[in-house]
């Protein structure tokens, strides 16, 4: 072998693997022995004539609990097998290993692993080079943890299939790892067999963990790194950059998390990136968090799918939660309630603070007397129902505000102090800025220039942005980043979209800007979105533009097929539609300091409130239902109006008072016109055309 020698190869059965080192640990591989071509040729002294197939004699030995463990102290864990050059790796053999000089043999056999894998380095990175497939089982486990960067520049793959190969079905299903593999590939485009008819791991609550404590998870650009068949939490110091994952849900309460301490991203290309993307399958929730960006680039995006991949999954799809700009130790849900239980218990129960608890605890009917025990029960709850309590407390406030500002005769009217407030209260600091007026204490945005949000089976999507802007399109979305480029195909819907059953809402501290994109709900849902500083603008996009999702059709275990038809995204801009006889949700626009602008897009809505210092492009909104909130503006009042409303109570009435006197004087000038100039009509008859 190119007179070199071999990384250690660990040969598994039935049987539990533990490799502990001071050092690095370096393996070339982890393979069960009876996967190894046992015999070939044509003559009687083998037992296989003529072998058209290199997998015949081939099955696994591997059990329910097999499993390897590495683990180094202060060095660097890695599983080579093929992956890199022998530059890299100058003091080992790195081609694929061979047993055999069969040309029929198949070398991505090796690369089939027990069903638990944990790789650990406690002071240093863990890398995985090769593509690996852990083996199916339903008390499997995969953990990489490393202090430093974890690296898969390939694709691991925890199977979600019926346990093959075995002695019965070796595996003629497709050459293992190629474009035709069927039953180890959950990402096979014909993934027969990808799926077991009950998925594997019902039942275990147990995530898939992925840690990189001081560094960063790095995948490869354009790469589906991970294909899971349960929940994942991935943590990184740093960035999670490139890392393209499927992660399958199959119970209500499952939760994958990926927070990034620093920044969320997948890199920017020419073309679309079809593979560099985030899919979970199943019910649930996704939570994104960034202490910094979160880049979507030019990747598919992040998309719920519901059991549109696997028709074994509960119907209804995974909710998705994006925080964004929130620091290196994410949003501090737990200390959201303790800040308020402290506050109640200390200050006592002021107007504001009753509101909070009401909204955090679900409960408008709370009183003075009754509101700090509220809370206080809300405190003893675990993580997860603290933090679903913490968000519907933002969102439900900001909303709540929004539309009492709007009403003339209540106690809040152009009043925005309640929505501030639960602002500063989850995310202390929101407001401080420095001597030269800039923010100091949140910085970050959400980015999906050229890319998606959607769920397609149900799920709301909610996005928290306390220090910076939320951008959904450009300006001039280039035709390549539209299309797929293997086959010239149309990339799908764009924007933030939610394609059955599902709300839209989110805040953001500047502006949210859709240019050529969208927001909408399809089926019903809502949409709200509320910027502390600056301007929502529904963009330029094309009133005509239509994103149709293909029928879905599914097969159920007993052969059942069924088609539905998803709703179509039609248009651009931002709003609620109604499709199939489910009448259009409610749409709120909040922007206190700042302008709402239907733009050329448009909005569109059942209920419409908008709470703004400037409206534009009232002409443009169509609603089905009321209305509030929807003035029509002069672009030349937006300066003079925008400036005047630096605050969050009489900054508001005088840009408004401003607003209407330009107004009361832009009708005067339009009627003097009409009357200046009186059209002049010129007839001309045509009397003959020569000879």
């Amino acid at each position: 072998m190119n007179a070199k020698p071999l990384y250690t190869i660990l040969a598994l059965g039935d049987a539990q693997a533990r490799v502990w080192a001071q050092g690095d640990i370096n393996l070339h591989t982890v393979l069960n022995p009876h996967l190894v071509i046992q015999s070939q040729g044509t003559g009687t002294s083998t037992n296989v004539t003529g072998p058209t197939d290199s997998k015949w004699s081939l099955f696994s030995t591997y059990g329910e609990n097999a499993g390897v463990e590495l683990a180094s102290l202060s060095g660097e864990v890695r599983i080579h097998n093929a992956a890199g050059s022998v530059a890299t790796f100058a003091t080992a053999y790195t081609s694929p290993i061979k047993f055999t000089t069969n040309a029929k043999y198949d070398v991505a056999l090796l690369s089939i692993l027990p069903p638990s894998l944990s790789a650990m380095a406690f002071q240093d990175d863990v890398s995985l080079d090769s593509k690996l497939y852990l083996s199916p089982a339903a008390s499997a486990d995969l953990n990489i943890l490393a202090a430093g960067q974890v690296n898969l520049p390939s694709t691991l793959v925890m199977s979600d299939a019926a346990p093959l190969p075995d002695a019965v079905l070796p595996g003629e299903f497709g050459k293992v790892g190629s474009a035709s593999d069927q039953f180890f590939d959950a990402a096979s485009t014909q993934p027969k067999l990808a799926h077991a008819v009950t998925p594997v791991h019902v039942g275990d609550a147990d995530p898939v963990r992925i840690y990189a404590v001081a560094g960063s998870v790095i995948g490869a650009p354009n790469k589906l790194n991970l294909v899971l068949p349960k929940a994942v939490q991935v943590r990184a110091g740093q960035d999670v950059l490139n890392l393209g994952m499927d992660v399958q849900h199959v119970d209500a309460s499952d939760t994958s998390q990926i927070a990034a301490g620093r920044d969320f991203r997948f890199d920017s290309g020419t073309n679309r990136t079809p593979n560099a993307r985030v899919r979970v399958g199943g019910p649930g929730s996704l939570d994104v968090t960034a202490g910094r960006d979160i880049d979507l680039g030019t990747s598919a995006g992040i998309v719920s799918r519901g059991n549109l991949d696997n028709s074994a999954l509960p119907i209804g799809g995974a909710n998705i939660h994006l925080a964004a700009g929130v620091g290196a130790n994410g949003v501090d849900y737990a200390g959201t309630v303790d800040r308020l239980e402290a506050i109640l218990a200390q200050g006592g129960v002021d107007d504001t603070r009753l509101w909070l608890a009401r909204w955090l605890t679900g409960d408008e009917t709370l009183s003075e007397t009754n509101a700090l025990a509220a809370v206080q029960s809300i405190n003893a709850l675990d993580a997860g129902s603290q933090q679903a309590r913490v968000r519907d407390m933002l969102l439900t406030a900001l909303r709540a505000t929004g539309r009492d500002s709007l009403k003339q005769d209540s106690a809040y009217a152009a009043d925005y102090a309640r929505g501030y407030a639960a602002l500063e209260l989850a995310f202390p600091g929101v407001g401080d800025r420095d001597a030269n007026g800039e923010f100091t204490n949140y910085q970050g945005r959400i980015n999906l220039f050229a890319s998606r949000i959607m769920t397609e089976q149900g799920g709301d999507i909610e996005f928290m942005i306390p220090g910076g802007d939320m951008v959904v399109g450009l300006s001039n979305t280039p035709a390549a980043l539209t299309t797929l480029p293997a086959t010239g195909k149309d990339s799908g819907v764009l924007g933030i979209v939610t394609a059955d059953v599902g709300d839209i809402k989110g805040f953001a501290r500047d502006n949210i800007l859709v240019n050529q994109s969208r927001i909408l709900t399809v089926a019903g849902g809502d949409v709200l979105l509320w910027s502390s500083e600056g301007d929502i603008d529904a963009g330029k996009g094309k009133k005509t533009a239509t994103a149709v999702p293909p029928p879905v059709i599914t097969v159920d275990a007993d052969g059942n097929v069924t088609q539905k038809l998803q709703g179509a995204a039609t248009g651009s801009g931002i709003g609620a539609l109604s499709t199939g006889g489910i009448a259009a949700g409610d749409v709120d626009l909040i922007a206190p300091k700042g302008t709402v602008n239907a733009g050329d897009a448009g909005i569109r809505a059942g209920n419409l409130n908008i709470a703004a210092a400037v409206v534009l492009g009232s002409d443009n909104i169509s609603v089905s239902g009321s209305s509030a909130g929807t003035p029509v503006a002069d672009t030349s009042a937006v300066t003079a109006a925008s400036s005047g409303a630096t605050s969050s109570d009489g900054g508001t009435a005088a840009a408004t008072a401003a607003l209407s006197s330009n107004l009361a004087e832009a009708a005067r000038a339009a009627e003097e016109l009409k009357q200046a100039f009186k059209p002049t009509f010129i007839t001309a008859e045509v009397v003959g055309h020569g000879e």
